[in-house]
C-alpha cells in the first residue's frame, strides 16, 4: 500500500489498521476453470473467492522450499501471505 499524507492514513487507523485490514494473498487456481477467470481479474474487481489456506512443502531445482499461509489477521511482513488453493471465484457489484 502507499499514502501521499500522514492525513489519508490516519483516517483510515493508522499504519496497524491498515496492516490488519489488508493482505498479500497468492492464488493457487484449483482447476482450468477458476485460473481462466482469475486471468480475467482487473483492478479495482470486487471478488468473492472461496478454497482453502493451504501450506505448501516441495523441492524444485534441488532446493527444498516452504510457503506456509498466514492464518492470523496479526501478523506483517515476510511469512503473513495468505496462499489460498481457490475452488471457485465470483465477480460482486
Amino acid at each position: 500500500w502507499h499514502i501521499y499524507t500522514d492525513e489519508e492514513l490516519a483516517k483510515v487507523g493508522g499504519v496497524s489498521a491498515v496492516d490488519r485490514q489488508s493482505s498479500n494473498n497468492h492464488i493457487i487456481p484449483a482447476n482450468d476453470t477458476v485460473k481462466k477467470n482469475l486471468k480475467k481479474v482487473k483492478k479495482g474487481d470486487h471478488l468473492k473467492l472461496k478454497g482453502y489456506l493451504v501450506s505448501i512443502n516441495g523441492t524444485k531445482s534441488d532446493k527444498t522450499f516452504y510457503w506456509n499461509s498466514s492464518t492470523t489477521r496479526e501478523d506483517s511482513g515476510d511469512g503473513a501471505c495468505e496462499v489460498i488453493y481457490t475452488t471457485s471465484i465470483e465477480w460482486l457489484p
